[in-house]
């Protein structure tokens, strides 16, 4: 069987995010019920959701100010992206 959850975040203000999830199965309810596939994923959701919601949300541009993994990289080209859009633009930041 395949279960694969993908969660997608949209930013909605500087403190928060809407997090919407797709999930993609390949099994039938003889397989595994509805009910149970939906309780599963909202354990890992809820999972992430108490990890996200301890974290802090105005993260530095700086990315040398922090120790990273490799599963910080797609936040960290998206900071590099930001710092670089920010200096062409002439814009100062705080971040």
């Amino acid at each position: 069987m395949v279960h694969i959850i993908v969660n997608t975040a949209t930013p909605i203000n500087d403190t928060s995010s809407q997090i919407v999830q797709f999930c993609w199965r390949n099994h039938t309810e003889a397989d595994i019920s509805a009910k149970e596939v939906v309780a599963f994923d909202r354990a890992v959701i809820l999972e992430d959701k108490a990890v996200l919601e301890t974290t802090d949300y105005d993260v530095p541009l700086d990315i040398k100010l922090e120790q990273h993994m490799m599963t910080d990289k797609p936040g960290i080209v998206i900071r590099r992206k930001l710092s670089h859009l920010l200096a062409t633009n002439n814009v100062k930041s705080t971040l």
